[in-house]
């Protein structure tokens, strides 16, 4: 009726499926375990940091100017070639 080498080869695949969920189930539990827990986690999001260069108007005002100027500087010297 069933050949044996069908018969193995649909065990075989049970078994690997058996297997990988058995995996699955052994390491994602530890690593939902390993979540911390909510009222232990203080995040500050208002930093007040007004000292980091990135926050200083002028040096946002010189990276503009220098932009433009590399990129007029750019588009003449393309210009100038065609």
């Amino acid at each position: 009726m069933f050949k044996k080498e069908a018969i193995g080869s649909v065990c075989s695949h049970k078994l690997h499926l058996l297997f990988i969920v058995i995996c699955i189930m052994l390491f994602s539990n530890p690593l939902l375990l390993a979540q911390s827990d909510p009222e232990k986690v203080d995040i500050d999001i208002h930093a007040d940091n007004s000292n980091a260069w990135y926050g200083q108007a002028w040096i946002w005002a010189l990276g503009i100017a220098a932009l433009i100027l590399i990129v007029v500087t750019f588009s003449k010297k393309v210009r100038r070639k065609s």
